[in-house]
């Protein structure tokens, strides 16, 4: 399977950082599982959880570095529906979320091998900020296996010329094992 360089896109015009992780993404399920488990799933996701998506091209006034035209979600005209480009009505010259964005059936799901990492296969799927925890928590414990958490992260992306200075990123990394560590279970006891 062909490595990618995995850059999270979030939703239009979210914030975060760039992910530096050489990854092998596959459709197949972890362990045993049978086809019709790995079916059901690749129906129940799409049927519950949605990802945010522009469908209003607003095109930005500078131009890209690559020459290509760039909405002012961060995206290019190539990564926005058809529709996107062509919406029915008269739009604001300013792009918000709220009007600009709408969510669909998620697409982005599945198992993920971080090489630069370790080659345990991880869950992911890209869904939008107002899905409902529920929905999450019987995604990870009842179709995924996974047991209760004791710390979820929220990665948005879509900063692709975001970079941390070693120092800070240094700092980020020991706040967040702290974190980690004092979110398991002897934790719950202090």
């Amino acid at each position: 399977m062909p490595g990618v360089t995995v850059e999270p896109s979030g939703c239009c015009g979210g914030r975060g950082y760039h992910l530096e992780c050489k990854v092998t993404m596959s459709s197949t399920p972890r362990g045993t599982q049978r086809l019709e488990q790995k079916e059901s799933l690749g129906m129940w996701i799409p049927r519950n959880i949605c990802k945010k998506e522009c469908v209003y091209f607003l095109r930005r006034p500078e131009p890209s570095d690559t020459g290509k035209m760039v909405c002012v979600c961060g995206h290019t005209a190539e990564q926005h529906l058809q529709e996107a480009m062509h919406p029915p009505g008269p739009l604001a010259q300013k792009w918000d979320p709220k009007i600009h964005t709408q969510e669909r059936p998620t697409d982005a799901f599945g198992d993920m091998v971080c090489s630069d990492l370790s080659e345990k296969q991880s869950k992911y799927v890209r869904l939008s900020d107002n899905t409902p925890p529920g929905t999450i928590y019987e995604l990870m414990t009842q179709h995924w296996g996974l047991r209760e958490p004791n710390l979820l992260i929220s990665v948005t992306g879509g900063a692709k010329d975001f970079t941390m200075k070693p120092r800070l990123r240094s700092v980020f990394r020991r706040g967040l094992v702290k974190v980690a560590q004092t979110t398991g279970p002897a934790s719950k006891h202090l």
